[in-house]
């Protein structure tokens, strides 16, 4: 492409400087022209200080109130922290007390499960009758011979020898049922004549004192009697079972 000729710059030279001299002139001329420029000019310096302080005004305020709510709402933290930190130490306090209880649960199962093995030796050796079955720890009775004459006196030789050794009978920690069963047997070995006192044993071996002293009441009112004996414990038995019964959870069956 060939330059442009010399009268196109020369005339765009003048163009550029005509234009220059006219926007000079009109900013020149503004004052005249425009007389309230001036006054405008300061009401929007007075607007936008007005406008500045007004901004500053209200960011302070709103500073302010966000400090207040950022204070309340710490101090509001702090409780609910310190809460938050007694609900984990109670959390670890129950877990701790949990294991406890089970291992509680675990150490009397086992305990349970070693007495059941002695009492089903027990009432086997009972049932049989076997020499030397019965000893500290566990149900003490007494033991019959053969009825036989005593040659110094009419009574049998077996029950003058309960009535002399004070038979004995102890609960320990047999269930009632299962020592009502052993008193059944203990009574019959003493025979008629010494019912009031192997009654009278049996009464006292009962382990619980709150448990012996109603018996021992009625028994005094009623006698001593193994029928009446027997009535109070199946008493004290139902009682027992009615007590458990009301503790049991209540189970809802799903359609």
């Amino acid at each position: 492409m060939s330059a442009p000729p010399e009268e196109w710059m020369l005339w765009a030279a003048r163009i550029r400087s005509s234009v220059r001299t006219e926007i000079n002139e009109a900013i020149e001329n503004l004052p005249s022209r425009y007389p309230q420029l001036d006054n405008d000019t300061a009401d929007i310096g007075s607007l936008r200080e007005r406008i500045t302080r007004e901004v500053e005004s209200t960011t302070a305020s709103f500073d302010e109130r966000l400090t207040n709510e950022l204070k309340k709402w710490q101090a509001a933290t702090v409780p609910l922290a310190d809460q938050f930190e007694q609900f984990n130490t109670s959390a670890s306090q129950f877990n701790q007390f949990q294991e406890a209880i089970q291992k509680t649960i675990a150490d009397q199962q086992q305990e349970l499960s070693r007495i059941a093995v002695q009492l089903a030796s027990l009432t086997k050796r009972i049932d049989t009758k076997e020499p030397g079955s019965m000893n500290s720890n566990s149900f003490s009775e007494a033991t019959t011979a053969k009825d036989s004459e005593d040659p110094r006196g009419g009574r049998s030789q077996s029950q003058s020898t309960v009535a002399q050794q004070a038979p004995t009978i102890s609960q320990e920690k047999a269930t009632y049922e299962e020592y009502l069963s052993a008193g059944e047997r203990f009574v019959q070995a003493a025979k008629d004549k010494a019912e009031e006192d192997a009654v009278k044993a049996f009464v006292q071996g009962i382990s619980q004192p709150f448990r012996r002293k109603p018996v021992v009441d009625a028994l005094e009112a009623k006698g001593w009697t193994w029928e009446n004996a027997k009535d109070e414990m199946r008493r004290i038995i139902d009682e027992g079972k009615r007590r458990r019964s009301g503790r049991r959870p209540a189970v809802k069956h799903m359609a």
